[in-house]
């Protein structure tokens, strides 16, 4: 019973750190989406930088 209340509270937690985080993640995507469009024709770079970003969230 214990353990479950506390992975309950682990998730909204993290719901309050993470919802946000993927808003603003939702901004620099679009904004990295141009920047980055323009870029590949340069440097060839196809992924965003926003991913590592991602990765250590999850």
């Amino acid at each position: 019973m214990g353990s479950t209340d506390e992975v309950g509270e682990d998730k909204s937690h993290l719901a309050l750190v993470v919802e946000p985080l993927i808003d603003k993640m939702l901004e620099l995507y679009r904004e990295g989406m141009l920047c980055e469009h323009k870029a590949s024709r340069t440097h060839g770079h196809s992924q965003p930088p926003q991913t590592r970003v991602e990765m250590q969230v999850y």
